[in-house]
């Protein structure tokens, strides 16, 4: 097939998806937020909170006992994309992380992360001194992914792009 035929059929299907979550979602949600007989909201759902939410992010995120530290490992490949042309894996990827979260008294959460990636040779597995980029035949030295410390805040005096209102 061809790349827009595949992408309009990827995109109905996202559609269909989201559309088949929202039917489950909107009468759990309308559920939550009435009181049984009277079909007027009884509270405000919490998701509508700051606090809520920063505070939701930060038990995604990783242990919320200031004195533990999440790890997580991943591995896989990346792929690259060029017109006309089909899907193809550039190089394997393998990297180790961990994290802390400190919370404030003002209901601010401190993230602060640290990460170490190796690139990888897709047949050997074996971690990549220098890699040809397919798209332009150039060898390249490789570098290593060391990412940290990384610290920031969520507040919930954060609006949506992470500037305070």
């Amino acid at each position: 097939m061809r790349n827009g035929v595949d992408a309009d059929i990827r995109d109905r299907r996202a559609v269909l998806q989201a559309l088949g979550m929202a039917g489950v979602a909107v009468p759990a949600l309308a559920a939550c937020a009435t009181v049984p007989g009277k079909g007027t909201p009884s509270v405000s759902p919490p998701y509508l909170d700051p606090l809520f939410n920063v505070s939701a992010m930060a038990r995604l995120a990783g242990d919320l006992d200031p004195s533990g530290v999440g790890r997580v490992h991943y591995s896989g490949r990346a792929f690259g994309v060029a017109p006309g042309e089909p899907v193809r894996p550039l190089y394997g990827i393998e990297g180790l992380g961990s994290n802390r979260i400190q919370s404030m008294a003002d209901g601010t959460q401190r993230f602060m992360f640290a990460e170490f990636a190796v690139y990888t040779d897709l047949e050997t597995g074996a971690p990549l001194t220098q890699w040809t980029n397919p798209y332009t035949n150039e060898t390249l030295p490789v570098w290593h992914q060391r990412n940290g410390p990384v610290n920031f805040a969520l507040s919930p005096a954060m609006n949506a792009f992470g500037a305070f209102d």
